[in-house]
């Protein structure tokens, strides 16, 4: 419970440990948060770090609370720091621990373009759809590699990407179609799907994965979804450090994992803002904790331009307006066009209420639509009191 070691201690002392090949671990919450960025920036250099943090939810946030005492924190403010320091998020025990098979498995893959090889289309559809959802590459084959797979692959199969060998397929064939694939450059990895059939020989088609992981040195994710039927082959398989799969999903998150670590690697990832001088911490807290202690659920826009600026971060200028003049004259200051749009962090979809209003060219039109926004805010919001209406400069 962190009486006096942190994760983050825990973590700095993981990362210099040689038998150790990634770091995986639980979070509630951080309290050291420049700290945490600052040691796994550099750690994640090093090796991959996968952390499951929970309080995503509202329940959850709670649960936190009464665990440890701790608040859980805005969920995306996490997100925006791991991806800031390369550590990769899980969203599930399951992710967090197929993540950790494969990365102390098997090799980094160069790039995000994958193949796939199924006996069963209806498999391979479906692992085409979450590559394509993760953000990676169902690489495209050339004429002459589907030339070389059409004399190993019957007319009945497929030589387009996923590969489909049917459901008869040899080891053999299965030897000759991963050489083929593996052999071209732009394959970087390969996922191979199989389903239980009469013919299919377990041990046999493992120890021809084997081989071809041993001769190209490129990521392989075995999916073997038989349950008892590939247990001979798994052990195999895992006893090669290749990992495996009982459903071709948790595969290519796994593999998008790895994609992902393998750009970090990549890059020196430093952080974004190399001069921490002239920014204004004290006063982006002070706006965020008025917003808090007025019961705010959200900042306005003219707030968060002024954590913006406080930050250094360039953006339109926004100014909250309370009458129409006040309007006016911060049109006028700006220069047209504006957009006007209603100030409310109880409004969340403004524009659906009239509470947006764009392309604006005169002081007359600005203090007409503001009159305009408020009551159509009032119309459809009658419980809700605006801050008022924000003017800012149309770009």
């Amino acid at each position: 419970n962190k009486a006096d070691v942190s994760e983050i201690d825990v973590i700095e002392e993981l990362a210099e440990d040689d038998k150790t090949d990634v770091i995986l671990g639980y979070l509630e919450g951080i309290s050291e948060g420049e700290r945490f960025i600052e040691v796994m920036s550099e750690v994640t250099k090093k090796k991959p770090v996968v952390l499951l943090k929970s309080g995503s939810s509202q329940a959850g946030a709670k649960a936190v609370s009464s665990h440890t005492g701790a608040l859980a924190g805005n969920d995306f403010a996490f997100d925006a720091a791991f991806e800031n320091c390369g550590v990769m998020r899980a969203r599930s025990m399951q992710e967090l621990f197929d993540l950790g098979t494969a990365f102390s498995k098997t090799d980094l893959p160069k790039g995000k373009n994958i193949a796939v090889i199924t006996n069963a289309g209806g498999g391979g559809v479906l692992t085409a759809d979450k590559i394509e959802e993760e953000g990676l590459q169902l690489a495209e084959l050339t004429e002459e590699t589907m030339a070389k797979l059409r004399e190993v692959i019957p007319e009945e199969g497929s030589v387009h990407n996923p590969i489909d060998v049917l459901g008869d397929a040899s080891p053999e064939a299965y030897e000759k179609t991963l050489e083929i694939v593996l052999a071209e450059d732009y394959i970087d990895s390969a996922i191979i799907m199989a389903c239980p059939t009469a013919s299919y020989k377990p041990r046999e088609v493992g120890e021809a994965i084997v081989d071809a992981k041993n001769k190209f040195n490129k990521p392989i994710m075995v999916v073997n979804m038989g349950g008892p039927t590939f247990v001979e082959e798994n052990l195999v398989l895992r006893e090669h450090n290749i990992p495996t799969f009982v459903f071709p999903e948790t595969a290519v998150i796994a593999l998008k994992g790895m994609a992902t670590f393998s750009e970090i690697k990549q890059k020196s990832h430093e952080s974004a803002v190399d001069n921490l001088d002239g920014i204004n911490k004290e006063e982006a807290t002070k706006i965020i904790e008025s917003a808090k202690s007025n019961g705010k659920d959200a900042l306005i826009g003219s707030e968060a331009y002024q954590v913006a600026k406080a930050y250094g971060i360039s953006a339109a200028p926004i100014v909250l307006a309370t009458t129409k003049e006040e309007a006016g004259q911060a049109a006028e200051d700006m220069q047209y066009p504006v957009v006007l749009k209603i100030a409310s962090d109880k409004i969340l979809h403004k524009t659906d209420i009239g509470g947006v209003q764009v392309n604006i060219n005169s002081k007359e039109e600005v203090e007409t639509k503001f009159e305009e926004i408020i009551a159509r805010a009032k119309e459809a919001h009658p419980d809700v009191v605006p801050d008022g209406v924000e003017v800012q400069k149309m770009m």
